[in-house]
């Protein structure tokens, strides 16, 4: 039985998978990640792409051509369920692409393994599961000799693993015995979009700038090698908008409450899926699933009601890096909760631009002051002339420790230190400050935005995109929601 996968599309779905055929045919870089929405192909291409690697290897001294393969994902169940079906096929059941009957026994006991033999070709492929990193999966790897290797579900690798996986490929087979292997390190890696905006994949691609206050030596692992390849399929479904009317009474069809979604007409796999199949699949789903897993978009899970729901970040997000202004006046707003957060801001134009974030891990108050003085005076070192305000929660005016004494607070300790930060009035309320910023980021729209705010905040973005969110509570008097 003689299968072939199409990538050229059909009649019905002419776009066909371009994105799938350039990366099964790319043998030009040595490792290679495709992003694209669920039942995209990525699967079935990543399977292509292996095979096509087996029949390709030279022939070793005695004629065979040898290879030996490992393919990742987080559990068992996940490899058994989901690459393992589509690979050899169930027991009893529907056959794979690579039925046991027509290239090999496959052993149905973890780790599974495939021994393959066809024409002049051996190959065994090893699947096996990792769910993080730690000294136990460091041993089990380093003990590992492979070919090349496929990463599933890649946006749940962390980047450790993955390039350790990297390392162990290139090794098989010997030199001695297959003098013409060039023994590269070759990988693959297929995933929907990352759950969270700050994710490994997204920073070496260049999708956001990585933070300011990221130790050096962090930023040197971000740094995307020559040999690596980054593809990515078009989305699966559009949302269409509501329509808004905005301060001048003009429509603005960008913006506005999604009301629903439409195909997209060069979202890939049509040939296979049908037209119907996204939009069927999508029903039901919230629209932080829907970005993640249908338009290459990432967002985090939200649970809970999101604090701030009219945020937007196709709105409110800049599409490049902002410059300040060197005539206008840096504020800063600080967050004291368990991680104290700096965001450095200006207003102009009645619109507030957000440049830049800090957030504070293992800082105490004096560490605090010395990193907001190095990134103004790195970033903005115009702040002595246009001037500089800052706001803090009212937990800075809280006392450290058990002193009785009010000169240990964070708001005193960073005055100190030059930061001249205020609390909020003692009649101060959090759910009006919460109201206020829900009203900015609601209006403006026709104009531009009135929070517009730098990629490279991907803390805040987070936050306001669902990450920070309010308690739902059902009682007998109905639905009500506070802060979490």
């Amino acid at each position: 039985m003689i299968r072939s996968i199409n990538f050229r599309g059909t009649e019905e779905a002419p776009h066909g998978s371009p994105v799938l055929r350039d990366f099964v045919l790319d043998d030009t870089y040595d490792v290679q990640l495709v992003e694209g929405p669920v039942e995209s192909g990525k699967t079935t291409a990543a399977m292509a792409k292996l095979y096509k690697i087996m029949c390709k290897m030279p022939r070793c001294n005695d004629g065979i051509r040898r290879s030996r393969f490992l393919v990742v994902r987080p559990t068992y169940g996940e490899l058994l369920e989901t690459v393992v079906t589509d690979w050899v096929g169930k027991p009893n059941g529907a056959p794979g692409w690579f039925p046991e009957e027509q290239y090999g026994p496959f052993k149905w006991s973890e780790p599974y393994k495939h021994e393959m033999k066809f024409l002049d070709v051996e190959s065994e492929v090893l699947f096996m599961a990792f769910s993080g990193i730690s000294e136990k999966v460091l041993s089990r790897l380093r003990s590992t000799f492979f070919t090349a290797a496929w990463v599933n579900e890649g946006q749940y690798c962390p980047l450790r693993l993955w390039t350790e996986i990297i390392d162990r490929t290139g090794r098989f087979p010997r030199k001695v015995d297959c003098p013409k292997y060039d023994r590269r390190k070759r990988a693959f890696l297929d995933n929907n979009a990352p759950p969270v905006h700050a994710h490994w994949i997204r920073y070496m691609r260049g999708d956001i700038p990585l933070p300011a206050d990221m130790a050096d030596d962090v930023k040197m692992a971000y740094a995307k090698p020559d040999n690596w390849k980054f593809y990515r399929q078009p989305a699966a479904v559009l949302e269409i908008k509501n329509p808004q009317t905005g301060e001048l009474g003009v429509l603005n069809e960008e913006t506005g409450k999604v009301e629903k979604y439409r195909l997209n007409p060069v979202a890939e796999n049509l040939q296979f899926m049908g037209k119907g199949a996204y939009l069927t699949a999508i029903a039901g789903k919230p629209r932080d699933q829907i970005d993640r897993d249908f338009r290459n978009i990432s967002r985090p899970p939200r649970s809970g009601t999101p604090r701030y729901p009219m945020f937007d970040r196709d709105v409110h997000v800049a599409k490049e890096a902002l410059t300040p202004n060197p005539s206008r006046p840096i504020i800063l707003g600080m967050d004291f909760g368990l991680t104290p957060g700096v965001v450095f801001e200006q207003v102009i134009d009645g619109r507030w631009y957000t440049y830049k974030e800090h957030v504070a891990e293992n800082e105490g108050a004096e560490e605090l002051a010395i990193s907001i003085k190095q990134i103004l005076a790195e970033h903005f070192p115009f702040y002595r002339e246009a001037g500089l305000t800052a706001w803090g929660d009212p937990q800075g005016g809280w006392r450290h420790g058990n002193s009785s004494k009010a000169t240990n607070t964070s708001f005193v300790i960073l005055r100190a230190q030059g930061i001249p930060v205020r609390g909020p009035a003692k009649k101060d309320k959090p759910e009006l400050r919460m109201n206020i910023g829900r009203k900015i980021l609601r209006t403006g729209y026709n104009n531009g935005p009135k929070v517009i705010i730098d990629p490279g905040c991907v803390r805040l973005i987070e936050a306001l995109d669902g990450g920070a969110t309010m308690a739902t509570s059902i009682t007998d008097g109905g639905v009500s929601v506070k802060e979490a």
